[in-house]
């Protein structure tokens, strides 16, 4: 009799992961097909323990190659947690100090760039200009290092060293001459020898494009409506530790589980990572994506859940992306061959599923709402945006004072606005969800409530998250697009 209620209890359980399986697989080929995704490999973890793994799709178009677990991945700008890593074992080993200034270590840099720190590479408060964005080195040319230091160095800084953050890749790919400087050995070799082989790590490595990597995949972009290769990078900018590395699903999983104990870095040195960095005058380094900065990762509060995550996509065709609930012991990692296929909300919508806690907008039911007055405030401030002439007076001061920063003069989501505002079809309220206890912070600003909006246009749904103080000011937007 026990015996048989016993058998029978695990059936159920047995049943309801099946279901949340084929939940999960289901979505995630929806999604594949509505953003025209070649391949995804998906990994979460959970407690340290991987609790669903799959791979979905081809990994080269033209050959019909299927993706299995050892299909290697471009992980495009998700290679800078590993540069920082690597980074913080030289500060391990007493290689180097955080504190130092990179000319210690890198000559032929002007003078402005003494103030320059390893740490403040590392948390993007250099003022160091972003080779992608800002200024140009040639993609498909070869570099020697002290050609890169002369070309990053020939560019002014956009401010003084720690006194502003801004997302900068050049940073990290300067991070990675310091670390082959002082090693003398390659970057990708280090890492090796330090991470990828201590973790067991065996699908993981720096790019080459000289080298037959067997299951490599192939990484495509979507243009003009159709699948097409993606573009070519040479060697030097490809393998670079801005950008440089390819991994799996499985292997990425290991890191993460490294991430939670001592194996490889020392508490001071995990600790150092996954604090938000704070600028000369204590306020914390507030990046271009709705989080902070911290060592290699991105510090975010995902809805009054902690968020450590990054992301990284390039031209040669391949996005990814790791976010680690903290509180909840959950972790979501996900590897594309498509440039731009914004895994994030994938992810967030899978780790939804594994958690309802973390239900992304998209997945709430929609609420009565009971706030019709702030709700048409929030609608008529994101039309004074689009008109140009921005309303003010409901925003929080940190968030007034970089808007026209980050929102309108830098590719971020909230450079949308106008736009998604001029082709406006609705306006509806999803949720608010009350976040005081939880004491989340925005640019230096106490928020109570998170009210989430679906807007729908002829081209696209966006669902829009609001930042409210107590007195209902704006302290931060959050936006992002799902194909429904």
């Amino acid at each position: 009799m026990y015996r048989l209620l016993f058998v029978f209890i695990a059936l159920l359980f047995c049943n309801a992961a099946l279901v949340q399986a084929d939940e999960v697989d289901d979505y995630v080929r929806l999604q594949m097909q509505k953003r025209s995704i070649p391949a995804l490999q998906l990994a979460v973890v959970h407690k340290g323990k991987i609790i669903k793994s799959q791979n979905y799709g081809v990994s080269n178009i033209e050959l019909n190659a299927p993706v299995t677990d050892d299909t290697m991945f471009e992980i495009a700008s998700n290679t800078k947690q590993f540069t920082a890593g690597a980074i913080m074992l030289l500060a391990q080993d007493g290689k180097l100090n955080l504190d130092d200034s990179i000319t210690k270590y890198l000559s032929g840099l002007p003078p402005t760039y003494n103030a320059i720190t390893v740490r403040y590479l590392l948390n993007h408060t250099s003022g160091v200009k972003d080779y992608i964005e800002e200024f140009e080195l040639n993609r498909r040319l070869d570099y020697t290092n002290q050609e890169l230091i002369e070309r990053i160095g020939a560019n002014e800084l956009n401010f003084p060293p720690g006194e502003n953050a801004r997302y900068s890749t050049t940073g990290y790919l300067l991070l990675g001459l310091i670390i082959e400087q002082i090693t003398g050995k390659p970057y990708g070799e280090f890492l090796r020898e330090r991470i990828f082989e201590p973790l067991g790590m065996n699908r993981t490595r720096a790019i080459n494009l000289a080298e037959i990597i067997p299951n490599r995949a192939s990484g495509y972009k979507f243009e003009n409506g159709i699948l097409r290769n993606g573009r070519y990078v040479a060697q030097t900018l490809r393998a670079s530790a801005d950008i440089g590395l390819m991994t799996t699903a499985l292997d990425t999983a290991k890191w993460d589980a490294a991430l939670n104990t001592n194996k490889i870095f020392t508490r001071v040195s995990l600790d150092a990572m996954f604090t938000p960095a704070r600028l000369k005058n204590g306020s914390i380094a507030y990046n271009d994506w709705n989080a902070n900065f911290g060592l290699g990762w991105f510090i975010d509060d995902y809805f009054g859940h902690r968020n450590i995550n990054h992301g990284g996509t390039f031209i040669t065709g391949f996005h990814a992306e790791i976010s680690r609930y903290v509180d909840e012991k959950l972790t979501v990692i996900i590897l594309t061959n498509r440039v731009q296929s914004y895994p994030y909300t994938i992810g967030m919508s899978i780790a939804g599923m594994f958690n309802p806690a973390l239900r992304i907008p998209h997945q709430l039911e929609p609420q009565p709402d009971v706030n019709l007055q702030r709700s048409q405030k929030l609608k008529q401030f994101l039309s004074s945006v689009a008109s140009g002439a921005i309303d003010s007076a409901q925003m929080t001061e940190g968030f007034r004072a970089r808007f026209s920063y980050d929102a309108l003069d830098y590719t971020t989501s909230k450079s949308e606005i106008p736009a998604i505002m001029k082709d406006l079809k609705s306006f509806s309220f999803v949720a608010c969800k009350n976040v005081e206890t939880r004491k989340v912070e925005r640019i230096g600003t106490q928020i109570k409530n998170l009210c989430s909006y679906k807007i729908v246009t002829r081209q696209k749904t966006h669902f829009f998250t609001f930042y409210l103080t107590a007195q209902d000011k704006i302290a931060d937007i959050w936006i992002y697009s799902h194909p429904e």
